[in-house]
């Protein structure tokens, strides 16, 4: 897609071109994209990801300081049914406090670069006059880039701010519903966990790939896995193979089926019976579930009944959109990049069940090697493990 359509689809996003929140596909009809290359220095070393962490913190930061003013001025209308006020001022409370820790880390690992200088500390008082003072030097030096990547965010920042508006009707990953539910914003700076939804495919599909992609490189990944899919693999090959499918990664629990638990009466038995199939493969506790909601919904009940088994709720903050028929894997791999360069820590969500992700994380993990980015390993969020 090219700059000039992407732009104009993100203006018709501005203007309210978005449709309400669907169970079935909890995603924007327009996704946000950009192309890398259109970043005109490397991304070779640790300091070269702090400089571009801190170029796309102030491309992100104009964007949402832009389109959150025309919501205060009445100059922004979000198309739900009912603004869920409470929750979009949480959601802005904590962006912004995440801009403000996010350019104050860049900027010290670029120490030295005229853009990431700062003659004093960002809070959030002065946030809008450092942003503004380093967009203008953005645009002065890399304006194409500038200009891509603030139609990649008021397309991104479109798609967070109708989430928080919308929430919890339904609920989605861009909020925690309890303190302990896990998003990725917690981790320290630079380390990330790779997820991956909807799993296991058949024998000799796309699990068996990123599994053997994530051995090959010494990461180790969550699986959430659907209990069909798994049982299904079970039956066909038994759980020694398809331990040693898994080999060090880590399983969790994504339900029965790939629907929205809070409007399933069966919701207790579907967390039970996945974590049961998957402690048959991993010898783990049964009773401990660790789960990713299908599209993010969850309510309070589901919420506290997982803490009781003294597991939790894993969301994630970079949502690579691999499901979405209008983005191809070459852009799967710029957007989740993106996004990793701007939260500077979190959890991926990535599905097993299509090839985009297989496409997109050879380059994003060579990228991390050369850049200091450190991979969260799966046992510390889950000592799930074959």
């Amino acid at each position: 897609m090219g700059f000039m359509v992407r732009r104009s689809l993100a203006v018709l996003l501005l203007a309210g071109a978005m449709a309400p929140l669907s169970a079935a596909a909890g995603g924007p009809k327009v996704v946000a994209t950009i192309d890398r290359a259109l970043w005109p220095l490397p991304l070779a070393s640790a300091k070269d990801f702090d400089r571009a962490s801190f170029a796309e913190n102030t491309a992100f930061a104009q964007v949402f300081l832009e389109q959150t003013r025309a919501f205060d001025e009445g100059k922004r209308t979000l198309v739900v049914k009912e603004v869920q006020t409470a929750s979009l001022t949480r959601w802005r409370t904590g962006v912004e406090g995440e801009i403000v820790r996010n350019l104050t880390q860049a900027s010290r690992g670029c120490a030295g670069e005229p853009l990431c200088a700062l003659a004093e500390p960002i809070e959030r008082k002065n946030l809008a006059k450092i942003v503004a003072q380093k967009t203008a030097l953005l645009q002065k030096d890399y304006p194409e880039w500038l200009g891509a990547a603030r139609a990649f965010y008021d397309a991104y920042v479109a798609e967070q701010m109708r989430l928080a508006a919308l929430f919890p009707k339904p609920t989605s990953e861009i909020l925690k519903v309890t303190d302990h539910e896990l998003s990725g914003s917690e981790f320290p700076d630079k380390t990330f966990l790779l997820t991956f939804d909807d799993g296991p495919t058949a024998a000799g599909g796309e699990t068996d790939k990123l599994a053997a992609l994530m051995r090959s490189n010494g990461i180790s990944a969550n699986f959430f896995v659907l209990y069909d899919a798994l049982t299904r693999r079970l039956a066909k090959q038994g759980r020694a193979e398809v331990a040693a499918l898994y080999g060090q990664q880590c399983l969790a629990v994504h339900g029965k089926e790939h629907k929205p638990h809070p409007a399933l009466a069966t919701w207790k038995e579907s967390l039970v019976d996945t974590q049961a199939a998957v402690a048959s493969v991993t010898g783990a506790d049964k009773s401990k579930i660790i789960f990713r909601p299908p599209y993010g919904q969850r309510n309070q009940e589901i919420a506290t009944f997982v803490e009781g088994t003294g597991g939790t709720v894993v969301l994630w903050n970079i949502d690579s959109q691999d499901w979405h028929s209008r983005i191809a894997a070459p852009q799967t791999h710029d957007r989740v990049l993106t996004l990793m360069l701007l939260w500077r820590r979190g959890i991926i969500l990535f599905h097993d069940i299509h090839a985009k992700a297989g496409v997109a994380l050879p380059e994003l993990i060579d990228t991390a090697k050369k850049t200091g980015v450190t991979w969260q390993p799966c046992a510390k969020l889950v000592a799930s493990k074959p």
